[in-house]
C-alpha cells in the first residue's frame, strides 16, 4: 500500500491495546516505525509519555522525543544481574531517577504506572544477548564462576598467569564463560514470560528484534541426545536468544510484522520483486511492512517469512510500502478502518 495522497487521520485511531512485535534486519524501519506509533499514542493520551529500553543503537532513533521530555530511557547493558532486571522492567519497574545509569529500579504505584502510554522494549534480541552475557549475573558469567546448568561442560576462562599454588602472578584474573544448551533454554522460557508479564502494562506496549533464517527443526532425542530433524522448511523470523523460538514466538503477540528495504543501489539495475511483480529502477527504495505470512527468495532457498495480523479479512493489504513512520500510521489506520467496518456489519 503505497501512499499517493494525502490523507486525514482521526484524532485517535490506535487499537484499545498494543502488544505486538515488529523483526527486520538492522536498518529496515522497526524504530522509526515504532516512534511513529508512540508518537501518535502521545497525541492521544495528552500529558503521558513514553518508556523506552534499549541496549543498542536504535536509541539514536528516539533521541529527539527523548530531549523533548515525551520519552524516558533506560540502557539496561551495564546493568548486573539480567534476570531480575528484565523481570522487574517487564513488570513496570523503572529507575528512580532514569538519566542516572546507576540509579536502582523501583517498584511501580498505580499512579507511576499510569503516567506512561507507551512502552518500547528495543528488543528482544539485544534483552535475549544480555541475559546470555558476561554481565554478573548474565549466563556465560554464571559458567565462568563454575554454576553448572544441564549437561553441558563448563568453560572457565581465567584471563591470567598463576603460580604452581594457584595465586595470580600476572593478568588481571578475571574469568570468562561460553554459553551451553541448557543456557539458551532457560532464557528462552525467561524471555516468554518477560513478554507475557509485560502485557499487564498500561498503555500500549511494543517489542522489536533482529531477523534470522532458519531451517524448521524438531528435536526426537532429548536434552543429553537430542536428534534434530529438519522439517523441510526454512524460516526467516525474530530472534530471541538463539532460534527456538522463532516459528512461535508471534503467538505471544496480538499483531508480528516483518520490514524489508527493497530496492538497489546500481546503474541501470532494476530488481523484480517476486511477490507482486513491481520493479524498482535504479537507487529506488521502498521501506515495506509485511502484515502476513509471505515467501522470498535468498539466494537459490525459498524462505518462509513469519508475519500475522489479526482479527482482519482477506481484503487487508498484505503489505505497507511507504516512507518509515508513516506506513506505521497507515497501518493502525486501515486497523481502525477493518474495526469500524465489523462494527457496521453487527
Amino acid at each position: 500500500m503505497t501512499q499517493t495522497a494525502k490523507v486525514e487521520y482521526p484524532a485517535k485511531f490506535l487499537p484499545m491495546k498494543i502488544h505486538d512485535l515488529d523483526y527486520g534486519e538492522s536498518g529496515s524501519g522497526k524504530s522509526e516505525f515504532n516512534k511513529a506509533t508512540a508518537k501518535q499514542a502521545v497525541r492521544e493520551n495528552p500529558g503521558k509519555k513514553i518508556k523506552l529500553i534499549v541496549n543498542d543503537g536504535s536509541l539514536a532513533t528516539w533521541e529527539a522525543l527523548i530531549s523533548a521530555g515525551i520519552c524516558e530511557y533506560v540502557e539496561v547493558g551495564a546493568r548486573e544481574y539480567p534476570l531480575t532486571v528484565t523481570d522487574q522492567l517487564s513488570a513496570g519497574w523503572w529507575p528512580k531517577d532514569w538519566r542516572d545509569p546507576s540509579s536502582p529500579l523501583v517498584k511501580p504505584t498505580a499512579d507511576s504506572l499510569d503516567s506512561y502510554c507507551f512502552t518500547m522494549f528495543e528488543g528482544a534480541s539485544v534483552l535475549g544477548k544480555y541475559i546470555m552475557g558476561g554481565v554478573k549475573g548474565g549466563m556465560a558469567w554464571r559458567a565462568a564462576n563454575g554454576e553448572q546448568m544441564g549437561p553441558d561442560a563448563i568453560v572457565s576462562i581465567r584471563d591470567g598467569e598463576y603460580d604452581d599454588k594457584g595465586k595470580l602472578i600476572g593478568g588481571s584474573g578475571n574469568v570468562y564463560g561460553t554459553n551451553g544448551t541448557a543456557h539458551y533454554m532457560a532464557a528462552q522460557n525467561h524471555m516468554v514470560e518477560c513478554i507475557n508479564r509485560s502485557r499487564s502494562l498500561r498503555g500500549h506496549v511494543a517489542w522489536s528484534a533482529h531477523e534470522v533464517i532458519m531451517d524448521d527443526m524438531v528435536n526426537i532425542g532429548d536434552l543429553k541426545n537430542p536428534v534434530k530433524v529438519r522439517k523441510g522448511v526454512v524460516i526467516g523470523g525474530p530472534e530471541c536468544c538463539g532460534k527456538a523460538l522463532t516459528p512461535n514466538l508471534q503467538r505471544l503477540f496480538n499483531n508480528t510484522r516483518h520490514h524489508q528495504v527493497l530496492g538497489k543501489a546500481v546503474k541501470d539495475a532494476k530488481e523484480l520483486d517476486d511477490f507482486t511483480g513491481t520493479v524498482f529502477n535504479d537507487h529506488e527504495t521502498a521501506h515495506r511492512v509485511w502484515t502476513r505470512e509471505h515467501f522470498a527468495q535468498s539466494g537459490a532457498t525459498n524462505v518462509k517469512y513469519k508475519a500475522l495480523t489479526r482479527n482482519v479479512d482477506d481484503s487487508f493489504p498484505v503489505y505497507f510500502d511507504g516512507k518509515m513512520g508513516q506506513n506505521a500510521l497507515d497501518y493502525y489506520l486501515a486497523l481502525h478502518n477493518a474495526k469500524l467496518k465489523e462494527l457496521e456489519s453487527m
